[in-house]
């Protein structure tokens, strides 16, 4: 891992990584925020995913800084909306780009860190979010399910 100075003399250490739903398909544009645990979180990191789940960049005090040594607790996010084309946002796996819950907040994410991390690329894995484990999920999969069925309906006239 490629190693920076800051100015207060503390190390960074800068690592890529790739974040997949347990099926090996990528979280795209995820928002993974690495929250220091020895300052109770009053600092962390963020890096943000590329369409195929890979974020090579932590930005901690600059852009690509890395991380300091320490440990740190992880969380993540789906991406905002207003950063991303058209195209991109067709990209979503799902409701809530597929990512439950419990992975929004670090204290119940489950993931920890420790940096330097011995690996060169950091791989996280990640529960898919199961549809229909909300309301506005359900209705939407009822519309859905309307909308197909109207569209393999007969049309009067074929034979």
């Amino acid at each position: 891992s490629m190693v920076a100075l800051t100015g207060c003399g503390e190390r960074k250490h800068s690592f890529s990584g790739q974040i997949a739903f347990e099926d090996g398909t990528p979280v795209p544009f995820a928002r993974i925020d690495f929250r220091e645990v020895a300052r109770d979180g009053v600092r962390s990191g963020v890096a943000y995913a590329d369409e195929n789940g890979k974020f090579a960049d932590v930005m901690f005090d600059a852009p690509r800084d890395g991380l300091p040594e320490g440990e740190y607790q992880l969380s993540v996010n789906p991406p905002e909306l207003i950063g991303l084309t058209e195209e991109e946002r067709k990209m979503s796996p799902g409701p809530g780009w597929g990512i439950p819950d419990k992975y929004r907040s670090a204290s119940s994410s489950g993931f920890t860190l420790t940096v330097p991390i011995e690996e060169e690329t950091l791989t996280l894995t990640i529960e898919k979010r199961v549809a229909g484990s909300s309301r506005e999920e359900r209705a939407a999969a009822e519309e859905m399910r309307l909308i197909e069925e109207m569209a393999n309906e007969p049309s009067p006239g074929d034979e």
